[in-house]
């Protein structure tokens, strides 16, 4: 069997909406997006609640393979994130679904063993036609579905990527604690483009390619059901199914998250040249944590590594200053050397090239003197002309000489160029 995870996103609609009706639900973050649940789940527990209660289009497609069609064999997800693997283990899910299988990972698979997928016939998916839920995986895909089924009149936030992303749940958080109107469903996703475009695919696709087929698909599901009262999805649904089967919890992590001892966080301050209580608190937030304490913990427990604190590289950088400056000082003298010898080069070519201008006018000499003589210098014609002969080839070769010299000299002077942009470089990272 082969299903459309989409099948799976007309599910999780549904069942959103139905959640947010029979529960009252006044705000609610969407969970498609497993890195944001994590995040939530480790950093920003007091979220937890307002996460939605219901599984991922790719969960709900596994409950619905799991008990409604009774599929009792291993299930996998071919998957453009690398993340879906922190859901799938997550007890919540249940382990419905076992293998993670990323799109990269596929076509790695297909390229080593010399698959080439257009040798084979096309076929469709096992699961009948889905509604919207092929929208799902692009931005504000989720919000396109709950706009089709309300009407429009649903306050969907839409947000993407990383940075976007915490900024918002930070403010999503205070918001929330001070009772101020939140949206009644965030769509928000770490990957900017999308999941078309996430971390399990090679990220060849341009997402503006993406959203043309899928507005095209878009385009012929209007046409034919222009309103939700046309779909009968979730008429079906509410005879097919039950919510229970399709609700999702959520565990407070951050009791989890490892902390090295007092011994291990000193160990690492002192290998990363921190020694001093104001070192340790530059806190710039280059390593991507909240401050240098708990950058040396992600250390400590084996989750970072020294090299992304940027005060350190720079010791590194300055430490090794006294060989750089050696290194280009070598460098100099031998570029001098060269130069030097070059010049001498020049000077023997100038001095070969006289020297044929010297022949040149013997040989003019040499064939006069012969024209004289007549037929009695005519064997003397031949040396002179031999002798032009000579003086023209040695004057074509001191004049590719000439050439290649010039642009061996260019050359060193761009190498020069070069070695001080790099010192200069070195030198700015320094201050």
């Amino acid at each position: 069997l082969i299903y459309d995870v989409s099948f799976g996103a007309d599910i999780t609609t549904w069942a959103y909406l139905k959640t947010i009706q029979d529960k009252k639900i006044a705000t609610m973050i969407a969970q498609p997006c497993p890195v944001i649940v994590s995040y939530i789940q480790n950093h920003k527990t007091s979220l937890i609640p307002y996460l939605a209660p219901i599984q991922s289009p790719a969960m709900c497609a596994a409950i619905y393979l799991r008990k409604h069609k009774n599929v009792g064999d291993d299930l996998a997800f071919l998957s453009p994130c690398i993340g879906k693997k922190i859901e799938f283990t997550d007890p919540n899910t249940f382990g419905y679904i076992k293998y993670n299988v990323t799109i990269s990972k596929l076509k790695k698979y297909l390229q080593d063993n010399h698959i080439n997928l257009m040798n084979y016939p096309l076929d469709e998916f096992d699961d009948k036609p889905c509604d919207l839920g092929f929208t799902f995986s692009r931005p504000g895909g989720l919000r396109e579905n709950v706009e089709y089924y309300t009407g429009g009149t649903a306050w969907v936030k839409q947000v993407e990527g990383i940075q976007e992303a915490v900024e918002y749940l930070e403010q999503y958080e205070k918001r929330v604690h001070r009772k101020l109107q939140t949206p009644l469903l965030v769509d928000i996703l770490n990957c900017s483009n999308g999941c078309n475009v996430g971390t399990g695919t090679n990220q060849e696709a341009q997402a503006d390619d993406i959203d043309y087929k899928t507005n095209q698909q878009k385009a012929r599901f209007m046409k034919e059901k222009p309103a939700a009262q046309a779909s009968m999805s979730f008429s079906e649904f509410d005879q097919m199914f039950s919510l229970k089967d399709f609700l999702r919890n959520y565990t407070d992590c951050s009791k989890q998250v490892q902390n090295a001892s007092p011994q291990e966080i000193e160990n690492v301050f002192l290998q990363l040249g921190k020694t001093t209580p104001e070192s340790r608190n530059i806190n710039c937030f280059s390593c991507g944590y909240g401050g240098c304490h708990e950058f040396a913990n992600a250390i400590a427990i084996g989750n970072n590594d020294m090299r992304n604190c940027i005060n350190y590289s720079r010791q590194k950088l300055r430490s090794g200053k006294d060989e750089f400056d050696t290194i280009f000082q070598s460098l100099n003298t031998r570029v001098a050397q060269i130069d030097s010898k070059l010049e001498t080069i020049k000077a023997s070519s100038s001095n070969l090239n006289k020297i044929s201008s010297q022949t040149k006018i013997i040989s003019l000499n040499a064939s006069i003197e012969s024209a004289r003589a007549g037929e009695a210098g005519k064997a003397f014609s031949v040396v002179a002309y031999e002798i032009k002969d000579l003086a023209e080839k040695s004057e074509k070769i001191v004049e590719a000489n000439v050439a290649s010299q010039n642009q061996i000299l260019c050359d060193i002077r761009d190498f020069e160029a070069a070695i001080q942009d790099i010192k200069q470089k070195i030198d700015g990272v320094l201050q």
